[in-house]
């Protein structure tokens, strides 16, 4: 698995023509204009999917060999209650956070939010994916790709900075929304409650740190 993490990092910055990483076969990344193409990692003969980075066409290569193990699909659906936001909460403080945040559903290519809008909820995916995106004056920077279960953009809310980076839907995705006043309208109606999920938030905030600084420890930075 390390070994994996390191070919595709190499792959990830490599500015050559060519970038190969080694799995269940190859996938082989051409450069042509501003896209890249997958190779070699399909069974079946060359697909003819055009990708904007290395990272986009590594993962779709990724995606099929997960769905050839019959691994669990990345945009498989994912039970709001099951996710860390509602972790250790009752069934009566479950149903009382769902009914405060309200589904959304984004087609495929659909922003969720802008950079530099103002930040007001946070948001708890529950199908399908999104991307993280910067515009830094060049060419668009993706930072991440979240996957169905994942909580986003609590930073914003909390310390009312405006958003960072632009949220988009990858594909067809679900996301329920938690506002500031229903959050404080759940704080004040149940203490406990507020405990238990600022304590969530807390935790998902130290995790994503965590992931960060090994990340950076890992890039050898």
């Amino acid at each position: 698995m390390a070994s994996w993490r390191r070919q595709r990092r190499a792959a990830q910055q490599s500015g050559h023509r060519r970038a190969g990483v080694r799995g269940d076969g190859v996938v082989w990344l051409r450069r042509c204009g501003a896209g890249r193409r997958t190779f070699g990692c399909f069974r079946e003969s060359p697909r003819t999917d055009w990708w904007p980075d290395a990272d986009r066409a590594i993962e779709a290569a990724e995606a099929r060999l997960l769905a050839d193990a019959r691994a669990v699909s990345v945009t498989a659906a994912f039970p709001l209650e099951r996710s860390l936001l509602l972790q250790w909460s009752n069934s009566a403080q479950c149903q009382v956070v769902k009914a405060a945040m309200p589904a959304r559903r984004l087609a495929a290519g659909e922003p969720l939010f802008g950079e530099g809008d103002a930040a007001d909820r946070l948001y708890v995916l529950t199908e399908g994916s999104v991307s993280i995106v910067h515009h830094g004056g060049g060419p668009d920077q993706r930072f991440a790709s979240f996957a169905a279960g994942v909580i986003f953009g609590e930073t914003a809310m909390l310390d009312g900075q405006g958003r960072s980076a632009d949220v988009i839907a990858d594909g067809n995705a679900i996301v329920h929304e938690l506002t500031s006043d229903a959050l404080d309208a759940l704080i004040a109606a149940d203490a406990a409650l507020d405990a238990r999920l600022m304590r969530n938030i807390a935790l998902h905030l130290s995790e994503r740190l965590r992931s960060a600084s090994a990340a950076w420890a890992d890039s050898g930075a």
